[in-house]
């Protein structure tokens, strides 16, 4: 077994005000058996210098260039990784002190092969706006994300280096999935029967800024919409639900393509006011 408990993966690109925080909460941890890899993205901000000046051993620095896919650096993350499980982190985000302590307490516990908990949204002066809980208990995972939506946050998330070892699972890296790969990555987890705990305590702050990839809306309704039809599809094909849910579950990708239609027209016209 790894001396290395937990990969912790950062992408990064031109972030560096931020990204100080991110490392910073990482290296705070109460526990103190990790590793933090940082995939940047051709910055041109100091990022890179940045963390070559912290000269710390725990920090690994991988640059990249990702075209565009945020998914392509994590997944060169989880691929350089010695730790038994991987801690995705954002670099606009940061941990609660004793995020890993929890975690570990909760993988040493159970059987659990992903981990998650609850997250402060924050702006970017650090002033909390409202709390998320995540992963909450539902009959029907599966089939609450491909009709609902995301369950979970990325910075929130721990994942077993075994489970995606065997199950050979990796973030999609197609461009028009970018800002919702990681809710694809939830659905393919969740096909693959991934076994989940969620933590009940608030341990991460994910910021809310005007930089965040997600706050391009357009963008990120398309590719939201490419992530449903692309499941729907596979689920469909592979007969795992039955007739009725298969029913339901087309029935909501249906509403949401033309909230997506109404949603980009009045986006289109408040830009023309």
């Amino acid at each position: 077994m790894s001396s290395i408990y937990f990969s912790v993966v950062i992408p990064s690109y031109n972030q560096k005000s931020f990204l100080k925080k991110a490392i910073n909460s990482v290296l705070c941890q109460s526990y103190q058996i990790f590793e933090i890899i940082v995939i940047d993205n051709n910055s041109t901000d100091g990022s890179q210098e940045y963390i070559q000046n912290l000269g710390n051993k725990k920090i690994k620095l991988i640059k990249t260039e990702n075209f565009g896919s945020i998914a392509k650096s994590r997944n060169i993350g989880i691929e350089h990784s010695k730790g038994n499980w991987i801690s995705f982190l954002d670099s606009d985000d940061y941990w609660h002190p004793n995020k890993l302590k929890k975690v570990k307490e909760e993988i040493d516990k159970n059987t659990y092969e992903m981990i998650s908990h609850n997250e402060f949204n924050v702006d970017k002066n650090d002033v909390i706006i409202s709390k998320s809980n995540y992963g909450l208990n539902r009959k029907n995972p599966l089939k609450y994300l491909i009709t609902k939506g995301n369950l979970y946050s990325t910075s929130a998330i721990t994942i077993s280096k075994k489970f995606l070892s065997e199950n050979k699972l990796s973030f999609d890296e197609r461009i028009n999935l970018a800002t919702t790969e990681d809710y694809d990555f939830w659905i393919r987890l969740t096909i693959n029967k991934i076994k989940v705990k969620n933590i009940n305590h608030t341990l991460g702050y994910y910021r809310i800024h005007d930089k965040s990839a997600s706050q391009n809306i357009i963008k990120h309704l398309n590719a939201s919409l490419f992530v449903r039809r692309k499941n729907i599809t596979y689920v469909i094909e592979n007969n795992l639900f039955n007739n009725l849910n298969t029913l339901e579950i087309i029935a909501y990708y249906w509403i949401y393509k033309s909230y997506v239609k109404i949603r980009k027209i009045i986006i289109n016209l408040s830009q023309k006011i």
